[in-house]
């Protein structure tokens, strides 16, 4: 009987083990999962803000040309972007 008991202790000590490395693991993903969210929370504000920014510059997105990467803006502003 003690035998019995001596393998059940042993089988309890090892899956004690693996929640306690299952539970390190799913702390780091965690944390990777939480870089991940707010990463995409500011570049989603970051294209939110230039939408909202080319719609008070009047930017036409078709303006664009393939020669020269120019925009060019509205009369109204006169920002000019080339490179």
């Amino acid at each position: 009987m003690d035998m019995l008991q001596g393998s059940i202790t042993q089988r309890q000590y090892e899956l004690h083990r693996i929640a306690d490395i299952l539970a390190k693991a799913a702390h780091e993903e965690s944390k990777r999962a939480s870089t991940a969210k707010v990463l995409l929370i500011v570049l989603g504000a970051f294209t939110a803000t230039k939408g909202a920014a080319d719609q008070i510059f009047e930017v036409d997105p078709k303006a664009w040309t393939k020669d020269r990467g120019q925009i060019s803006y509205s009369s109204r502003s006169q920002i000019h972007c080339y490179y």
